[in-house]
């Protein structure tokens, strides 16, 4: 006797749902290739440093935290979900007068720069102690980065005065920080963390690790959740398969 086929509409879903391709979100984690504090009365790099600064000591004394990621393992055409950078602070600023949270925002910088060049001045080179832009080797085109500062990519809230070294702050996800990483996928991203408010008179600082960091966990980390797209061959299989689950069924009939 013989014994009875798949109906026609579950051997093409059998077929198809064998080629149909997988496409997991895929969350990655970065240390930064570069990181440094620019402070606007240095005209010294302080690119080795384990620690990075972002307030103001007074209104003329500006200090601000710069960052560079490395996204090319993204895969052109990748859907970006979701995009946080974790801080952590060293220790306390026992100078810092706040009495209420103070907002430090998170920029995209529009130049680059590497950790051994980047002064309040300069972005890439060996600086010139000299403290102008003209004479700098490579220099911003804005003194203290280059940034469109209507654009904040994400922000966070704290009171330097209370906040203990060690603690996590988390530049999380919106939509000008996920736009931002995709318009940089396989190439790098550069990032400027600053004090909302830099017209004050008082001093307030938040001190945080950099990459240099002996404990690792305590290095700043940007964490990207993308979709790839699927390889064209995946595609090319999808079709194949389904032509084949279509001929299966007609010499069925």
């Amino acid at each position: 006797m013989k014994a009875p086929s798949l109906p026609h509409t579950l051997l093409a879903v059998a077929v198809f749902g064998a080629a149909v391709p997988a496409f997991s979100q895929i969350t990655i984690t970065l240390n930064p290739t570069a990181d440094a504090g620019i402070r606007s009365t240095f005209t010294s790099n302080n690119g080795s440093s384990g620690e990075m600064l972002a307030g103001m000591v007074t209104s003329a004394d500006i200090i601000r935290s710069v960052l560079a990621f490395d996204l090319s393992s993204i895969p052109a055409g990748a859907t970006i979900h979701s995009v946080s950078l974790r801080l952590v602070t060293t220790t306390t600023d026992t100078g810092s007068t706040a009495t209420t949270n103070l907002t430090f925002n998170l920029h995209q910088l529009t130049q680059s720069f590497t950790s051994s060049g980047v002064t309040w001045y300069n972005r890439e080179g060996t600086p010139s102690a000299t403290p102008t832009l003209a004479a700098q080797p490579n220099p911003w085109s804005t003194l203290g980065g280059t940034f469109n500062s209507a654009t904040v990519l994400s922000s966070i809230s704290a009171n330097p005065t209370t906040v203990a070294g060690g603690t996590a702050f988390i530049f999380d996800t919106g939509g000008n920080f996920t736009s931002a990483v995709g318009s940089a996928i396989g190439d790098m991203i550069y990032l400027i963390a600053k004090l909302e408010n830099e017209g004050g008179s008082s001093r307030n600082l938040l001190r945080f690790n950099t990459v240099e960091a002996t404990t690792v966990a305590n290095r700043p980390q940007l964490t990207i959740t993308y979709t790839p797209i699927p390889e064209p061959s995946a595609f090319a299989a999808l079709a194949g398969l389904g032509t084949l689950g279509f001929a299966a069924t007609r010499r069925r009939r």
